[in-house]
């Protein structure tokens, strides 16, 4: 894994939707931006694959959306 390398942009689908967010890698550590409805999220975690941080990072974003409010418009 890289250490402090610029972020990665990268985007997950759910229900017919797409959600873009960046990620970037320092040391052993994802760090994931999100730009939501509610303003801009960050949540970070160790990598569980130090060869595959993307992975890490689409399960912080599966989180982050999972948990995003409830909107009716």
């Amino acid at each position: 894994m890289g250490s402090g390398k610029a972020p990665n942009a990268f985007s997950i689908t759910r229900d017919g939707k797409y959600y873009d967010a960046t990620f970037s890698v320092d040391g052993n550590m994802v760090s994931v931006v999100y730009w939501g409805r509610d303003g801009v999220t960050r949540q970070a975690a160790q990598a569980e694959d130090s060869d595959r941080p993307e992975l890490t990072a689409c399960q912080l974003l599966s989180e982050m959306v999972e948990h995003q409010p409830c909107q009716f418009t």
